[in-house]
């Protein structure tokens, strides 16, 4: 079975669709990089903005006008929050809301029509009650790419108004270091660089039961995983500590001198790393 995985949105949706590409092909899937040969294309949607909702149903139309006897399967996270969007393109055999790589690697393995969805109940307009698992599969390598991703944790627990990833993606939830370390040495293995990333990498660590900062996690992935360069996703300055810092000035550029600061939430006058690094 040809199956070609079609990604919208950020580094984490590309993650979670790599890893539902490597879920499918150990159910013997073939991987293609055209959608017009596949047997089956995984969407695998965004909903940051209505626009990328929009995008996202536009791909699922052109696919299946141009490639009408492929079973289309969308997953992300705004099918998880308009899933009733998606059940009605031509085409569409399963929704899955959200990032589920071994739901989505059944479904695809499965053929036929049918949903799998994801319940989404609502205690507020800013509160999910069910969650996706972060995942305990080892991604192996990011296919056809030099740079990894690696993420981290997923979901966040701020409640902006402005963002619907909160709905979609649930509160944080981290990945245990040793996890998180032998994911590293894996990827190495195929990726001289790989990039830390998730929802809201920030705030990693903070939910384990032994607790670890996003600072502390990079010393031991430093240590532990030498031979690959490492590089952090969006960070928010605020979380930027003085052990991330120093780690970037005294890796010898082990760790990517770059950061990436979304500053929506920034108060520019009431933390001093802002004024050194903007």
């Amino acid at each position: 079975m040809r199956v070609h995985f079609h990604t919208f949105g950020c580094k984490a949706n590309q993650y979670d669709s790599e890893r539902m590409r490597q879920a499918s092909e150990a159910r013997g899937a073939v991987a293609v990089a055209d959608w017009r040969d596949a047997d089956v294309c995984v969407v695998n949607t965004c909903t940051v903005t209505n626009q990328a909702d929009a995008e996202a149903r536009r791909f699922v139309r052109r696919v299946h006008r141009q490639n009408p006897t492929a079973r289309l399967v969308v997953a992300g996270c705004s099918a998880a929050l308009r899933p009733g969007d998606y059940e009605v393109l031509g085409g569409v055999t399963a929704v899955v809301g959200g990032a589920d790589a071994s739901r989505v690697a059944r479904v695809v393995a499965g053929g036929g029509r049918g949903r799998a969805l994801v319940p989404l109940e609502l205690r507020s307009a800013l509160e999910r009650i069910d969650t996706e698992p972060v995942g305990a599969e080892l991604l192996r390598e990011r296919a056809g790419a030099t740079r990894g991703w690696l993420k981290i944790q997923d979901g966040c627990d701020r409640r902006c108004s402005f963002c619907a990833t909160r709905l979609a993606r649930g509160p944080s939830r981290s990945r245990p270091a040793r996890d998180v370390i032998r994911e590293a040495r894996l990827l190495a293995r195929t990726h001289p660089e790989l990039v830390l990333t998730g929802i809201h990498i920030g705030h990693y660590g903070r939910d384990l039961e032994e607790p670890i900062t996003l600072s502390r996690l990079v010393a031991r992935l430093l240590d532990e995983v030498p031979a690959v360069r490492l590089r952090l996703g969006s960070v928010e300055a605020t979380e930027v500590d003085d052990l991330l810092i120093e780690l970037i000035a005294t890796s010898s550029g082990a760790l990517a001198p770059h950061l990436h600061m979304p500053l929506q939430q920034v108060l520019l006058d009431a933390h001093p790393v802002v004024n050194v690094l903007v």
